[in-house]
């Protein structure tokens, strides 16, 4: 079933949305899930979260891309989740180093999981992303997005991780350029 489809049982409100949605996105989210939470149980309650907060959400909202709404959704409350049960940061944790390594490019007073919801700063971002070639691309988003380590990311995309380690950060470096041209203050 295509996602008109899906979205139209959405908005019908037929509960068959959310067993379609489930069928076609629930293993992505759920792998977005883990990534983050590093537990399959977590992962799968937090796909299912999403499940009914899209069922909450979408007739209002109108997404253009069912997925990617789910996935944003996913990864949201898996962050959610996540800085809920460690209230204290540990820099050595691949989630934390990710999203650390992310907020340099960001101005000091931005919340990455928060500010990210900003629909100029996602736009900027996604311009930025369109911007990149698939492969560059594909690097950023299964390292930032989906909370992949770079050894995981170098092993998928069956890139050294020396190529992997340099590309993010020439990729963080001119989204940083990139940010401050669109008048985003680093101070």
């Amino acid at each position: 079933m295509d996602d008109s489809e899906i979205l139209k049982l959405y908005k019908d409100r037929d509960e068959k949305a959310l067993a379609e949605a489930k069928s076609k996105y629930g293993e992505n989210c759920k792998s977005i899930a883990y990534n983050i939470l590093r537990n399959r149980q977590d992962a799968e309650e937090v796909m299912s979260d999403a499940l009914l907060s899209s069922w909450n959400s979408v007739p209002d909202a109108e997404p253009k891309l069912l997925g990617a709404y789910l996935y944003r959704i996913t990864r949201n409350l898996a962050l959610k989740r996540y800085r809920d049960s460690r209230r204290i940061k540990r820099m050595g944790d691949t989630v934390t180093q990710s999203l650390c390594e992310i907020e340099e490019c960001l101005p000091s007073s931005f919340n990455v999981s928060d500010e990210l919801e900003a629909r100029a700063l996602s736009d900027i971002i996604n311009t930025f992303l369109s911007g990149l070639d698939t492969d560059e691309r594909r690097i950023f988003i299964l390292r930032y997005f989906s909370g992949m380590t770079e050894k995981d990311v170098s092993e998928k995309l069956g890139i050294s991780r020396g190529k992997t380690r340099s590309s993010l950060k020439r990729i963080r470096e001119n989204l940083s350029k990139m940010l401050k041209k669109e008048g985003y203050d680093y101070e």
